[in-house]
């Protein structure tokens, strides 16, 4: 089951209980319980459900019984992901402050001679 194969089908629920092994019972709008486990990116971003959470969820057609989550609705904000304005970029010029400056690179080159190999023996600096 792919995501976009269009044989699962995406309902919304509350997790009623946690399990071991990150899995849950999530009970749907429509009362039915489901064992549920966590999508594969929200276990790579570390999203963390406890009992109470609303959740989106994929169930199969075929097997009603079992789902998949796939995101946390958030209660504070219902409409998604707008977070309000991005901040501007670190490198970029502050109101009222000059602006970075780059700084001279400091490392020696070969020809400014760095005490290599080739070093001349004997001879003092």
């Amino acid at each position: 089951m792919s995501k976009d194969d269009g044989k699962s089908v995406e309902l919304e629920g509350t997790i009623h209980e946690v399990l071991p092994g990150t899995m849950f019972r999530v009970k749907l709008d429509n009362d039915h319980l489901v064992l549920a486990h966590i999508s594969g990116k929200m276990r790579k971003r570390f999203i963390r459900l406890v009992a109470g959470d609303r959740v989106k969820i994929e169930m199969s057609p075929y097997d009603t019984e079992k789902a998949r989550i796939v995101y946390r609705v958030d209660p504070r904000n219902p409409g998604g992901g707008f977070r309000g304005p991005k901040r501007p970029p670190r490198n970029m010029a502050r109101p009222g402050q000059p602006k970075k400056r780059a700084k001279p690179n400091l490392t020696p080159t070969r020809k400014q001679g760095g005490g290599g190999p080739n070093k001349k023996k004997g001879t003092k600096r």
